[in-house]
């Protein structure tokens, strides 16, 4: 379901070419506009213009947010690359502050802040700095559009054998059941596929930060997360496999036997 969008500007309501926001001081005698014209916004991709970030959402309206967070007023940038929850981009500062694109925080470091948004008023984007906005709704993250990537030929993966994709930041796992699963690399910390580790009479794991999963990314050990590792969903057409990073699939049984490439019949 599609979550509400405050300070959001229709299309339909924009009757000129440019979006303009009007920067207010304290005492009105140093006003000024900051305009962006709607031609160089594109979905997905923030533009930085004076300190106020232009937001062009692909639900269909524009936000404008402060560069910096009101708590340590330090500067935030945009990361169209950045990893984070399985998923790619964000806004991100060296506190350790990360925001989805409409400026929510998710990070441990300001979670529950938003961004300040500016108010959108009849075609203009007022800025006032002694009024601001309700923060928004509260919901999941909402992120750039993802294209599907290209992850290689099918025969290019063997069954049980994870490999990594450095390009796509996923381990492949082809099973023997015949799913191929894409799993997030950088979810919660990088793991590394040891085919020798043997683990509750199993062998096989992936292994990190004290974590063991096994072959679909679900934890077995005593430091777990809840989760399991972010899985994205995998297609093969023509033995071409792509995987669509910009979308998760709901996590596994956790209550389910791990899936290891071997079986011993001693635990360890």
């Amino acid at each position: 379901m599609a979550l509400p969008m405050p300070a959001a500007l229709p299309w339909a309501a924009l009757a000129a070419l440019v979006v303009a926001i009007l920067i207010r001081s304290d005492g009105g005698s140093h006003d000024k506009f900051v305009t962006a014209p709607l031609g160089e916004l594109t979905v997905g991709t923030p533009l930085l213009k004076e300190n106020v970030w232009f937001v062009r959402l692909e639900s269909g309206g524009v936000l404008a947010l402060y560069d910096s967070d009101s708590f340590t007023a330090c500067p935030i940038e945009w990361r169209p690359d950045y990893k984070f929850l399985g998923r790619t981009g964000w806004f991100v500062n060296s506190w350790g502050f990360v925001s989805d694109i409409t400026g929510r925080c998710f990070s441990d470091a300001c979670r529950g802040s938003s961004l300040g948004r500016l108010e959108i008023t009849g075609g203009v984007v007022e800025a006032d700095p002694l009024k601001t906005l309700p923060p928004p709704v509260a919901g999941p993250p909402i992120n750039p559009p993802q294209l599907p990537l290209t992850l290689g030929m099918l025969a290019e993966f063997s069954v049980d054998s994870p490999k990594y994709l450095d390009e796509a930041h996923v381990w492949v796992v082809r099973l023997e059941a015949g799913e191929v699963l894409a799993l997030d690399a950088e979810s919660p910390c990088p793991m590394e596929w040891q085919p020798g580790y043997e683990f509750l009479g199993r062998t096989g794991w992936f292994v990190g930060c004290g974590i063991v999963r096994d072959l679909t990314g679900r934890c077995f050990s005593k430091v777990c997360d809840l989760h399991g590792l972010a899985r994205f969903p995998t297609e093969v057409k023509g033995g071409l496999l792509t995987v669509d990073p910009g979308k998760t699939l709901p996590p596994w049984d956790l209550n389910a036997e791990p899936v290891n490439p071997l079986y011993t019949t001693h635990a360890r």
